[in-house]
């Protein structure tokens, strides 16, 4: 079982992603990874082994307020860092973590291919994220409405974290077939999602379990 979290908030919020990937790790995993977003940068840690290890590789006093995180267990390619989540579009544009199978995820890539997109790593969930992208940078559209429409073609399970390195305000995340739950902090500025509960830290109290379908855009604007 892979393990996804994500934070956005007025906290540090690479210590509470890597926190919470340390609390998913009774999923079961090879590989773990965070990406984050610091001074307009999109910054990506990622590899083969244990959160511990990956710890040490990264900055835990970051300049940021958004990050995703992954636990990793293969199902599509090999335990490897080009395997590892999360995966980012070529121009560093989008990043995403995924849990789940997607079904279809063959004939998408092909489609895409044509279409002269380059895939580095052997995962589905690689090919759902430029999917979205496809449809975000070619359709005037904006990002909410781009995962709308993309998810129309998806066959299979997912749950999913998203993040636009232009827009450091905003999560966006879906789920259909793989748990997600959501995490609000009191003051309503601090959010957290995760595939379970158990990530979040004690003071979260209220928890929205995210049902099947749902696609929700966290912004703590303020």
């Amino acid at each position: 079982m892979c393990g996804i979290i994500g934070y956005l908030g007025k906290e540090n919020a690479v210590f509470n992603t890597i926190i919470g990937m340390e609390k998913l790790e009774y999923r079961g995993y090879d590989s773990a990874g965070l990406c984050y977003i610091d001074n307009d940068i999109l910054h990506l840690v990622k590899q083969p082994g244990c959160v511990a290890d990956l710890m040490n590789k990264i900055d835990l006093n970051a300049n940021s307020e958004i990050c995703i995180g992954h636990t990793r267990w293969a199902t599509h390619g090999a335990a490897s860092k080009r395997n590892a989540h999360p995966h980012v579009t070529k121009d560093l544009r989008l990043a995403i973590v995924h849990n789940g199978i997607i079904e279809n995820s063959e004939s998408l890539k092909k489609e895409l291919i044509n279409k002269g997109y380059e895939f580095l790593s052997d995962t589905d969930t690689e090919v759902l994220l430029y999917l979205i992208y496809d449809y975000f940078m070619n359709n005037a559209i904006g990002l909410y409405d781009a995962v709308k429409v993309a998810l129309k073609r998806i066959v299979g399970a997912y749950a999913f974290i998203l993040m636009d390195k232009r827009n450091n305000n905003e999560l966006i995340c879906a789920k259909n077939g793989s748990p997600m739950v959501i995490g609000v902090q009191d003051n309503k500025i601090d959010y957290y999602i995760a595939s379970d509960a158990y990530a979040f830290p004690e003071e979260i109290k209220k928890i929205i379990y995210v049902k099947d379908g749902n696609v929700i855009r966290i912004n703590n604007k303020i």
